[in-house]
């Protein structure tokens, strides 16, 4: 099964509305990039990502698209330095922060990925909130921390009873 992509972003330029529509095409881009990283074509991804940063080099989320293709082609310190960009540039991100957090869990750097993920957890907006304090759970307990691990699995259950909790 294949999957065509097409795309199209438009930038105006005069009239009233000049930053708003580039805010706007950055993030169409960057849900472009999004989709063609889903569909597995890290090429496309990385050409939107990098028309969105054309537009506006402080766009977070782009950042975050490039650290997921570079750790998806296992260039961890590019990875790395590109979640690090997109969450110096907005530190409020916590999908950037919950997937950075993944990144440092899978390369066993346990206290980093735990102070990541204490930050999303903490954050009531955040969609994956009970998955970032399973998330957190895991690290504790890689780090020994039974208690500050059963905490956290507590309430990943609060917020989300259907989940299934497996150390």
């Amino acid at each position: 099964t294949s999957i065509m992509l097409t795309s199209c972003v438009t930038t105006t330029t005069g009239g009233f509305m000049v930053d708003a529509s580039e805010d706007q095409a950055a993030a169409d881009y960057v849900q472009l990039a999004l989709a063609y990283f889903d569909n597995n074509d890290m090429a496309g991804a990385r050409r939107h990502a990098n028309n969105a940063l054309d537009i506006d080099d402080k766009v977070a989320d782009a950042y975050q698209v490039l650290a997921l293709i570079s750790q998806r082609e296992g260039d961890l310190d590019l990875a790395d330095s590109n979640f690090r960009r997109a969450i110096s540039i907005d530190r409020a991100n916590s999908r950037a922060r919950n997937n950075y957090a993944a990144m440092l869990f899978s390369q066993e750097r346990y206290r980093e990925s735990y102070a990541q993920l204490e930050t999303v957890a903490n954050d009531i907006s955040y969609e994956g909130r009970a998955l970032a304090f399973e998330g957190l759970g895991r690290s504790a307990l890689r780090m020994g921390r039974q208690d500050d691990a059963r905490s956290a699995f507590q309430r990943a259950l609060q917020l989300d009873a259907n989940l299934f909790i497996a150390a």
